[in-house]
């Protein structure tokens, strides 16, 4: 497969190997590019190798990760921006700029506009995704970072963010209607594509809101009438196709872990039809969890009806993590009819299980296709990070999971991770071995490669 013929996906984590291939690439500073050799295929179980050092002042632990084309150089690199850093924390409003094709990070900066007339509130539990319509040469070229935590309000700031030759325009947008953290961020309709932002907060502070943006004629957001079922914020959330998303879990009312799934349908303006809250009978259809992941199964990589997803992970009240896995089976129906549950059955656990992991979205590739899950928290008292690497592949009929594997370095979680797909590679930044952060904290600066 080409370099020019492949795309960007991210949301949030991947891996690779197989057919060797050779790519150049300059390097962010200008100097000529150092060759390097990249696989053209994800591997179903993951390897990962310590990279080079972030600078120690942007760790970035819960901040957000885009690849992003840089249109003057022709080159994919990743962008890292917002989250927190040390014992306190200290919220930062900072970027860092990665070259893959050398190994090495650019000159960072101030999350701010052009002039600058505007600087970004520093924040971290920050969502971030590539904007699908901006694309050169087959590669997106714009990210979109929205919403966060400033260590005491939850935020409603929304910026846009392009690269050309090395630096990085940040252009502040409309604000969201409602301040988010922790929340749901993707794109919807299939003619068109609008940004959807749906539920969200940190601890008490929840809403169960859904608001859509067109970033092709900017203006406000639109508050769409059909709401999730119940006020949710740090949940598994997932894109099935332009016109279908899922919610599962998440931590609900009075602080507490929710059993409950959320379908959404978008149609083809980008509009919300409607949001099913999937129940079977008087009885939800998960057990109770938050802080957990949602990866698909491969009917539902196609958007074909029904649709199959997998609920794994997350921890409950006390908190414990949960053990339980979930396959459910989703009607999507016909015109503004709810989404329905059809049926549910014990899916294949994980070989460990964690909360707060990042997960990296390649459900896109021609090999191996599936979901990177990037370290995350135990049980344990404090809730000590872990450096597991997993992945769920949806190469075969109803997923599986591939051989579990670990960082070369530090455990951690709020690692920021991105699939940079043009090279089949997963690179994790930052990331802190505690949460929440302490006195005992210790911030993880590399960035790791995942094969």
């Amino acid at each position: 497969m080409s370099t020019t013929s492949k795309r960007m996906a991210t949301k949030g984590l991947l891996l690779v190997a197989g057919l060797s291939a050779v790519t150049a690439c300059a390097a962010v500073d200008g100097s000529e590019p150092e060759t390097k050799s990249v696989s053209s295929a994800y591997n179903a179980n993951p390897v990962a190798t310590a990279g080079t050092s972030l600078a120690a002042n942007h760790q970035h632990s819960f901040g957000a990760s885009c690849a992003l084309w840089d249109t003057g150089r022709s080159r994919d690199l990743v962008l890292t921006a917002f989250g927190y850093k040390g014992t306190a924390p200290t919220y930062l409003n900072t970027y860092d700029l990665f070259d893959p094709g050398t190994s090495t990070w650019g000159a960072g900066g101030t999350v701010q506009d052009a002039g600058p007339t505007n600087t970004a509130t520093a924040a971290a539990y920050v969502s971030a995704v590539n904007d699908p319509t901006a694309v050169s040469s087959g590669h997106l070229t714009t990210c979109v970072f929205a919403g966060g935590f400033d260590g005491t309000n939850v935020l409603s700031q929304v910026w846009k963010a392009t690269v050309a030759n090395g630096v990085v325009t940040w252009t502040k947008l409309t604000s969201m209607n409602v301040a988010r953290a922790r929340f749901g961020l993707s794109w919807g309709g299939s003619t068109t594509k609008k940004l959807i932002a749906v539920g969200g907060g940190f601890g008490t502070t929840r809403t169960n809101t859904i608001e859509t943006f067109n970033l092709a004629t900017p203006g406000t957001w639109t508050t769409e009438t059909p709401t999730l079922d119940q006020a949710v914020h740090s949940f598994g959330f997932q894109k099935i196709s332009d016109t279908k998303f899922v919610t599962a879990g998440g931590n609900g009312a009075t602080n507490n872990p929710s059993a409950h799934i959320n379908a959404i349908k978008v149609n083809a303006n980008g509009g919300v039809d409607s949001v099913g809250d999937i129940k079977n009978g008087v009885n939800t259809v998960i057990d109770a969890r938050k802080d957990n992941i949602v990866p698909t199964g491969k009917t539902g990589l196609s958007g074909t009806d029904p649709v199959e997803i997998m609920v794994a992970m997350g921890q409950d009240s006390t908190p414990n993590l949960v053990t339980s896995t979930r396959r459910v089976v989703i009607a999507w129906n016909s015109g503004t009819t709810a989404p329905s549950h059809v049926s549910n059955a014990a899916g294949s656990n994980p070989s460990n299980n964690v909360a707060f992991p990042t997960i990296v979205d390649g459900s896109s590739a021609s090999s191996n296709p599936g979901y990177m899950v990037v370290s995350g928290i135990n049980a344990a008292s404090p809730q000590l990070s872990v450096n597991t690497i997993q992945k769920w592949n949806t190469s075969s009929a109803g997923g599986s999971w591939g051989t579990a594997t670990t960082f070369a370095a530090q455990n951690r979680t709020g690692t920021n991770a991105v699939y940079v797909t043009s090279i089949d590679k997963t690179f994790a930044a930052g990331g802190t071995d505690r949460y929440p952060a302490s006195a005992s904290s210790t911030d993880y600066l590399n960035m790791d490669e995942i094969q």
